[in-house]
Parts: C-alpha cells; structure tokens; sequence
C-alpha cells in the first residue's frame, strides 16, 4: 500500500508540472519566442552570400568603378560571408534598377544600381574638396547601404524580431556591423554626411516615408559612433547644437543599440 502511495505521489507532482508547463510555455507556436531561440540555437551555415556583377552597366557611369574598386565588393561579400551563418542563400547584384538600392525578399536578392553609386560619388564630390577624400567617402557610403540593404535580408532569412521601424532597425545594424565587426567607424561618419548633404536640400519633408528624415539619420549614425568614445569622437557633434545632456544620452542609446544588435546575431555570427 505505501509503494502505491508513493506512485501515486510521483505521478501526480509530474502530472502537476506538466501542467504548470502548459500553462507558462502555453502556445508554442513556430515563430514563438521559444522556437525562435531553439532554432537560433542551431543555426547552421548552409546558405552564403554571394556577389554578381553587371559590367557594362558599371562601366556605363562615369566614376562607378573607381567607387566600387574603393569598397572592392568581392572582398566585402567574402569578409560577410566568413562572418554570418546564413541558412539560405543571398545575392548582392549590381545592376542596372530604377529603385536603385533595396532587398528583394522572394529572390533574396540585394539590389545596388550603378546610378545611385554614380549619385553619391557627386555628392561627395560637392562635400570634400580633396578628391581621393571624396573618392573613400563615397564608398564609405556605399558599404553603409549594401549593409543596409544587408540587414533586410537578415530580418527576412533569419526572421529577427524588430520593433520600431525596420528602416531604422537595419540602419543601427549598418552602425553595429561597422563599428564592432568590421573596426571601421569612421566609415559610418563618411557615410552619415551624405544624408547631412541630402537634408541640406530644400525641399518638403516626407513625414509618411517609412525611412527617419535624413537629418534624423544623420544625427543618430554620429550619435551612435559618439557613444562608443566621447572623447575621441567629440568633434563629430561639435557645431550640432544639442540641447544639453542629449550628447550624454548618445552613450547610452549606442551601448543599448550595440548589445541589443549583438544579442540577435550572437547565434548566426562567426566572430
């Protein structure tokens, strides 16, 4: 009689904690929270981004090819390509493209147009007066994009939360990927004073783009630089006239932006 006791004791602590289970874990759909961490978890390197290139649309506009020389995309793509697990393959195509720049999610293609290259290497070209400064800033922008356009893919392929606007959500991607993993934040300097250059223009605001205005996108790239080393890059906000303490607060955001990009990659990254 007592082993029966005891059985029955047993049973119904496990019956207990099955329960307890389904009622905290509940609806464990695929695309849960729970999934999505053991599926990140395993992540395995079965696809790689791979690069192709349109030739006769690059050697068409003037000044591309110096640009995309200057980024070398072939060691770019390879470089991303050693640093991500990705579990499909993605293309980056540089080709001929009205849009210019943007992910294509049912091909799982980059798309980069000649014609937006050709774009920035003016405005750059109007900002420096040095010419090999221009040259290396224009492809400091480019990079900037392709990595934009990169983390697209990523929410897409890795099915990554986000809250918040993705236009943004991947443009702090584009900042944490070149300050942390590729060591080049003075390239996300290069690359914000294109945006600085664009908002300079007069025209109207366009309050229902899914993009920051320009010169909100401007401002967080340096902030977000800005607060990794205040002392370093304390000439980059100089002259920006922010109300005081929003410099202080750049180091918080940059550090809360960093660790969270981090936190998400941390299963799909070789670094």
């Amino acid at each position: 009689m007592r082993r029966l006791l005891m059985l029955l004791l047993v049973l119904s602590v496990l019956a207990l904690g099955v329960l307890i289970g389904v009622l905290l874990g509940g609806d464990d759909e695929p695309g849960s929270a729970t999934n999505a961490s053991a599926a990140a978890a395993t992540a395995t390197d079965s696809g790689s981004l791979e690069l192709t290139v349109d030739q006769a649309a690059v050697d068409a506009k003037p000044g591309v090819a110096a640009v995309l020389d200057q980024v070398d995309l072939e060691s770019a793509v390879a470089e991303l390509d050693d640093l991500l697990r990705l579990p499909r393959d993605v293309t980056l195509a540089v080709r001929d493209d009205p849009d210019e720049a943007y992910y294509d999610p049912d091909s799982h293609t980059i798309v980069l147009s000649p014609s937006l290259v050709a774009q920035t290497a003016k405005t750059m070209d109007d900002i420096y007066d040095d010419a090999q400064d221009a040259l290396v800033a224009a492809a400091s922008s480019v990079r900037f994009t392709v990595l934009h356009e990169l983390g697209h893919a990523l929410v897409d392929v890795l099915e990554l939360p986000t809250t918040g606007l993705e236009e943004t959500a991947v443009d702090e991607f584009a900042v944490v990927t070149l300050i942390d993993y590729l060591d080049d934040p003075i390239a996300v300097l290069e690359a914000s004073d294109e945006f600085d250059a664009i908002a300079a223009v007069p025209e109207e605001a366009d309050y229902y783009d899914e993009h920051a205005l320009d010169q909100q996108r401007f401002f967080h790239m340096r902030c977000l630089v800005y607060g990794t080393d205040p002392e370093k890059y304390a000439d980059e906000i100089d002259g920006l006239e922010l109300d005081a303490g929003r410099a202080d607060l750049c180091v918080d955001e940059s550090k809360h932006t960093r660790r969270a990009w981090k936190a998400l990659l941390a299963p799909y990254v070789d670094a």
